[in-house]
């Protein structure tokens, strides 16, 4: 026999002798696996399992058979899974509940719908996380930018509330995106009828009580020397007071200032028919009642009674500086002097002349160009300022039907240095 044949025959003789020992590696994407073969044959074991269809091996041989020849030409897979059909929005990104991403990053979005939310795959307008929306608007959960406060800064009265409404409004801009402004409150939108008392025009609900835009009925302006009592338009004049039909105290934190703006508010409850009804005591700074920025009183509805001039009172002395005050104090370090509005000095003299028994004190009702009424008292002193509070509800008040000012000065003299009473001496000295 030739030497060539006798070599591979031996090669043959021994891989044939192995190969019940081989593990196959199967192969991926052929057809079936061919069977395994069980129980020995005659030549020592059964014949292995027929070749697949495909590419998938065919079965190992058990006890001594030889293995299927493996189907078709596949090259070798350590097993990588399938990433399954390709995305149905490429493309786009798929998202897990099944819908295409607009966005995957900031990048991808643009105009007036910069930013992206991630979570959704949405292009946005903002982000309640990072809101960029303009002043007066907010971010809302759904990622665009709507009316309403979102800072205290967004408020003339400094003060945004959760609702993002305003503590006090004076326009539409300082309401939720669903509420408007009427009489200085954001409510709900009306169509016939309004609830407390008010009543709707032109969608708002106001107080016509005292609203001065719709004093009596809707679209009843009042002129700028008026103010709105008792549903009508009336002179800012001292015989009108008690035509207020709401009264509150608003507090500068000083105690001279505090006892006369209560004072000023007890006055009208006691002798006032009908009463003012009256609303808790409201410190300046924190209730919403002024401009945080300027000064300037907001609510149109109560009059407000102050105690205390333009250095404590900050309403006060914004309305000294827009010149709306009747009464101005125009001192210098050496002179006290109170000068008129529409020109002309009231009193004057050596500041050293005044003190804590001896006072002049002003006494005067304002009607502000938002439409707030005031009613202040304010002596160079606190005692001065206390002893105005006691002068008005014991000698004004009860005369009033014969008052036809808005403003009264006085000089003030402690008979007793025990603080304003029926045995000092007052002198009114204007007009």
């Amino acid at each position: 026999m030739n030497a060539r044949w006798v070599v591979a025959l031996v090669v043959v003789s021994s891989w044939l002798a192995c190969s019940a020992d081989v593990a196959v590696i199967p192969r991926t994407g052929g057809g079936a696996a061919g069977g395994e073969s069980t129980g020995g044959g005659t030549s020592g074991g059964g014949v292995a399992g027929a070749a697949g269809g495909g590419d998938t091996a065919g079965g190992s041989a058990v006890a001594g058979g030889t293995a299927g020849a493996g189907g078709g030409n596949a090259t070798f897979d350590a097993g990588v899974v399938d990433a399954g059909p390709p995305c149905a929005c490429s493309p786009q990104a798929c998202l897990t509940d099944g819908g295409c991403a607009d966005c995957v990053m900031d990048g991808d979005c643009s105009g007036p719908t910069p930013v992206c939310d991630t979570a959704r795959g949405r292009c946005v307008a903002c982000k309640a996380t990072l809101d960029t929306c303009a002043a007066n608007s907010w971010c809302s959960p759904e990622g665009a930018c709507v009316r309403g406060c979102r800072e205290p800064s967004d408020c003339a009265s400094g003060r945004c509330l959760p609702s993002h409404d305003c503590l006090t409004c004076q326009r539409d801009s300082e309401c939720e995106a669903t509420r408007v402004c009427g009489s200085g409150r954001c409510s709900a939108p009306c169509t016939t009828t309004c609830a407390g008392g008010f009543t709707c025009c032109g969608g708002r609900c106001v107080d016509p009580r005292a609203d001065p835009s719709h004093c009596g009925q809707c679209n009843v302006t009042c002129a700028v020397d008026t103010f709105c009592g008792s549903s009508t338009c009336r002179p800012v004049v001292m015989s009108n007071v008690c035509s207020a039909t709401e009264a509150t105290a608003v507090l500068d934190g000083r105690p001279e200032d505090d006892d006369a703006s209560a004072s000023l508010v007890q006055a009208l409850v006691s002798l006032c028919v009908p009463s003012p009804a009256v609303m808790s005591p409201l410190p300046q700074l924190d209730a919403g009642v002024l401009s945080h920025v300027t000064g300037e009183p907001l609510l149109a509805g109560p009059m407000l009674c102050l105690g205390g001039g333009a250095f404590f009172q900050r309403s006060v002395g914004w309305l000294e500086a827009v010149n709306r005050a009747q009464v101005r104090d125009t001192s210098t370090s050496t002179q006290y002097r109170l000068s008129l509005r529409d020109g002309g000095v009231v009193a004057t003299g050596p500041v050293a002349a005044l003190g804590l028994t001896h006072d002049i004190a002003v006494i005067q009702l304002v009607r502000a160009p938002g439409g707030a009424t005031l009613l202040n008292t304010a002596g160079f002193h606190g005692p001065g300022t206390t002893a105005g509070a006691w002068y008005f509800r014991n000698v004004l008040l009860p005369m009033r039907a014969s008052l036809t000012s808005s403003w009264y000065v006085v000089e003030w003299t402690d008979s007793s240095t025990n603080g304003p009473d029926a045995t000092d001496t007052f002198t009114r000295l204007a007009p």
